[in-house]
Formats: C-alpha cells, sequence, structure tokens
C-alpha cells in the first residue's frame, strides 16, 4: 500500500530510536561508551550490508527474501544508507550525552 512512501519519516524514527536503544542496551552490557558506540557500529555494518547484498549485489536472493517476508519490491540506495548510519549514530549520540 505504498506506506514507504506515504510514511517515510517512520523509518527515519526507526533508525534514531534503534540507534539510541541499541547504544542504551550495549552501555548496559559493558559499561562503556566506546564498546557502546563500537557495538552499535558492527550491528549497523551487518544491518546494511544486509540491505546492500539483498537488493543491488544479490538480487535473486532480495527476491527471495521480499516473497519470504511479504515484502513489496524493495530498493537500494546509497543515500538511504548513508542516511540510516547517521540516524543510528545521532541516537546513540544522544544517549551519550544523557548519560553525563
Amino acid at each position: 500500500y505504498s506506506f514507504g512512501a506515504k510514511h517515510w519519516w517512520f523509518f527515519e524514527t526507526l533508525h534514531f530510536t534503534g540507534g539510541f536503544l541499541a547504544a542504551m542496551f550495549l552501555f548496559g552490557l559493558f559499561g562503556s561508551r566506546s564498546f557502546a558506540l563500537l557495538g552499535l557500529a558492527v550491528i549497523t555494518l551487518i544491518w546494511e550490508m544486509q540491505e546492500y547484498l539483498a537488493n543491488a549485489a544479490a538480487p535473486r536472493f532480495g527476491r527471495w527474501l521480499d516473497r519470504r517476508l511479504g515484502l513489496a519490491k524493495t530498493y537500494y540506495s546509497g543515500w538511504d544508507t548513508v542516511l540510516d548510519i547517521t540516524l543510528n549514530f545521532a541516537g546513540a549520540a544522544v544517549f551519550l550525552y544523557l548519560i553525563i
């Protein structure tokens, strides 16, 4: 139903909130800001690589994944990846700022 096109802000909010909550979890787990950011970097790298592989590098896998998850055709964009990474770390930065 073209939810993503109509409600683009929803996914941006999820990335910001996800970065915030992941940093909160990792900081609670390790007790270190550095490890929280490093863990977030690993999570973000794995997630964004999955998006790239599913859509740009291996289109057959992407189509299978879309069918399996009941998704419409997904597309890969480098700008979207940069925005996702920026929002993840912005959410983490807000959390790390708030725990001072």
